[in-house]
């Protein structure tokens, strides 16, 4: 798909315009003759652009389309954030599937493995408070600390923590010790992750906004008619 054109469209601010999305006149391959019959005949959207810019990478020009329409409620810069909050999600969710070896479930019932799916969670919001509390005792960046060596630490330090249940002293000194050696292990300084991944993720972006507009668009009619 062909890069926006902004001098289309109602100006909200710099690189920040609102456009209507009229509805193609043939469904493309892709589309169901449901999906399409559904489509409005327009939609009014938002068009946000912006740069990223990571040194020795080349600069990357990234278009965000959005229903928030409203410029006040929601600035331009704060979805901007928002974007990069959300490819940081989907690091997260690679953390689960590699690094806590979800990527094969074992059960063999969806009961089980909807029971699996659960225990994953729980587990990988388990290491993150840890990570949390380490970051605030020891004053340091909390997405600059180590997934893996977060994990690491813990397996380390397990068998020895439950094994001074008994003296609680103790226990409170090794708790320590991991926190420390959680807080110790930092990842480099850098612009952002999403920074870099977009670098390649960024033209995925663009060749998928049509898709993006048509998912809104139809799930813009059913709640309607929902309600209507």
């Amino acid at each position: 798909m062909a890069n926006p054109d902004f001098r289309r469209g109602r100006r909200l601010g710099k690189n920040d315009r609102l456009v209507v999305w009229r509805k193609p006149p043939q469904r493309l391959p892709h589309w169901s003759k449901q999906d399409y019959d559904q489509l409005p005949a327009t939609l009014t959207l938002r068009l946000v652009r912006f740069k990223i810019t990571v040194p020795g990478f080349r600069s990357q020009q990234v278009f965000l389309t959005t229903t928030l329409l409203d410029p006040k409620l929601y600035p331009a810069h704060e979805l901007e954030k928002l974007y990069f909050r959300r490819w940081n999600v989907e690091l997260h969710f690679r953390q689960i599937k590699t690094m806590l070896g979800m990527d094969v479930l074992r059960c063999l019932t969806p009961s089980m493995v909807l029971k699996e799916l659960a225990m994953h969670r729980i587990a990988y919001n388990l290491i993150r408070s840890l990570m949390q509390r380490a970051a605030l005792t020891y004053d340091v960046d909390l997405e600059r600390l180590s997934f893996k060596g977060s994990l690491d630490s813990l397996h380390h330090f397990a068998d020895a923590i439950y094994a001074t249940h008994r003296k609680p002293r103790k226990q409170t000194m090794l708790f320590d010790a991991l926190l420390r050696a959680i807080a110790s292990d930092l990842v480099p300084l850098r612009p952002t992750a999403a920074n870099l991944a977009l670098e390649n993720v960024a033209p995925k972006i663009i060749s998928s906004l049509q898709n993006l507009v048509v998912k809104c668009a139809l799930h813009h009619t059913e709640t309607v008619r929902r309600f209507s």
